[in-house]
């Protein structure tokens, strides 16, 4: 039986960033959430940092698709391991678009 930690990051994948209904970011993000990644510095807090992330990605790759790999739940923790697909088309942080699949 999945844990709540493993549902609520496999609506992440498969709502937000595979069916592109950044509204359910409302429901599953907290006000104060955080995300840590130095190479994405302007990131807002909360859903809507988490909504501007993944329309971010969705712009700039036609047909993206986020993969579940691997999931390890640690109790209050959970390690998912995954892989992001799709055609490079629309500009990503100053990368013009190639035209490749990634």
């Amino acid at each position: 039986m999945p844990s709540a930690n493993e549902i609520l990051v496999r609506r992440f994948f498969d709502e937000i960033c595979n069916q592109g209904k950044l509204e359910v970011a409302d429901e599953i993000f907290s006000a104060d959430h955080k995300y840590h990644d130095p190479s994405n510095p302007f990131i807002v807090p909360g859903p809507e940092g988490m909504k501007q992330l993944i329309s971010t990605y969705q712009r700039a790759f036609t047909g993206a698709h986020w993969e579940i790999e691997e999931m390890i739940d640690a109790g209050d923790r959970l390690l998912t391991r995954w892989t992001g697909s799709g055609r490079h088309q629309g500009e990503l942080m100053s990368i013009s678009p190639t035209g490749k699949q990634v």
